[in-house]
């Protein structure tokens, strides 16, 4: 297998040569990789805003969604890295996953906001106010932060439920 063709993760979506291919497909929502690569680093620059920096953790609690591979490259663009939560948990475990991880913040679907600690910067996933996550995302720059994650640095952390079976 060829593993020169990408340096890094964040290479899949700053790939010129397929930019106008479907990345993402959400039901009737789709992202070409040139889209992808735009919304990520618009993301990047939202993290950015809300003092995230390079190897915080940022929470993502919420449904599959185009928007959870926004926030996956626009964190690794940065140096973030996403904890993504399983919705399916209980209250107390999602806390345990979110506090075991160090995430500051996180971004939920509204659904699931009960979940979160209220410790913790909530910037909601489907809502429609200023502070939404489609807000920030839109009203940030599109300007990418040129990171590249090294091949050893976290960019991703999964908790798994502890069963073989």
């Amino acid at each position: 297998m060829n593993t020169d063709y990408y340096s890094s993760v964040v290479d899949i979506v700053r790939a010129r040569r397929s930019s106008d291919r479907p990345a993402i497909v959400d039901g009737e929502h789709r992202l070409t990789y040139a889209d992808l690569d735009t919304s990520s680093n618009r993301v990047a620059q939202m993290l950015l805003s809300l003092g995230i920096g390079s190897g915080d953790r940022v929470g993502f609690l919420g449904r599959n969604c185009a928007e959870f591979f926004e926030l996956l490259f626009g964190a690794a663009k940065m140096g973030a890295v996403v904890c993504a939560v399983n919705w399916r948990l209980s209250a107390e475990e999602v806390a345990y996953v979110l506090g075991d991880s160090g995430a500051g913040t996180v971004i939920a679907h509204t659904e699931f906001l009960h979940m979160v600690p209220t410790t913790l910067r909530i910037v909601v996933l489907d809502g429609d106010s200023n502070d939404s996550y489609t807000a920030r995302r839109d009203a940030a720059p599109n300007l990418d932060p040129n990171g590249t994650p090294a091949p050893d640095d976290t960019w991703l952390q999964l908790y798994s439920s502890g069963t073989t079976g």
